[in-house]
């Protein structure tokens, strides 16, 4: 289990003091966007791809139960409850990584939650690393589908969950897809300050 430690409300630039360590010599650098709004841009096809899904579960149950089975308010409160659950996710993320690894859980003030961390990862565990907080949305979007239709409040708070929860983790989707297209196998991942690199295996 890694060690997991809060380090609060900290600025984009604050990201490498939390996140360094000294490259090994063949270390490869990415070109993996290093800002958050470049990579929201890249990696907005996977959100519009977790939207669609999470609207076709939504329209489908409408039209199989002949009434509108979501309700504003509740949905309000859905989202507020989802707001918190954006730790959570950074705490999935921060799990994966090896015994003894520091991550740092914190949020950046352009309203992005984060999990630091500067330690080299097998393409396994990093897929892992990135994918896990899915389950956030997978979960509730099952649960949607079975609670009844009639339980409006049920229906909209699980409903916004799986939104949330299948749309957060779109970039890290798009790092696993980049990692499977452009990553040599049997190479390490490493995050170093605001950049992304790959250390190529040996021999």
């Amino acid at each position: 289990m890694p060690k997991i430690r809060w380090i609060g409300i900290i600025d984009q630039k604050d990201i490498e003091k939390f996140q360094s360590t000294p490259l090994p010599d063949n270390a490869v650098k990415t070109d993996l966007p290093n800002s958050i709004g470049d990579m929201m841009m890249k990696a907005a096809p996977f959100a519009a791809c977790s939207f669609m899904i999470c609207m076709i579960s939504m329209v489908v149950k409408c039209y199989t139960a002949k009434i509108n089975v979501i309700s504003l308010p509740w949905s309000i409160i859905g989202l507020a409850i989802s707001s918190a659950s954006l730790i959570l996710h950074e705490l999935l993320h921060a799990v994966v990584y090896p015994r003894n690894t520091t991550v740092s859980v914190g949020i950046v003030r352009q309203f992005a939650c984060v999990a630091l961390a500067s330690c080299p990862l097998s393409r396994k565990r990093f897929a892992l690393m990135s994918l896990l907080p899915y389950i956030l949305g997978i979960i509730p979007l099952i649960f949607f589908q079975l609670c009844p239709a009639d339980n409006s409040a049920m229906n909209s708070i699980l409903f916004i969950l799986s939104m949330m929860g299948m749309i957060s983790p779109y970039p890290d989707a798009y790092n696993v897809y980049y990692m499977l297209r452009k990553i040599p196998a049997g190479s390490k991942m490493l995050f170093c300050g605001d950049d992304t690199y790959y250390i190529p295996k040996e021999g």
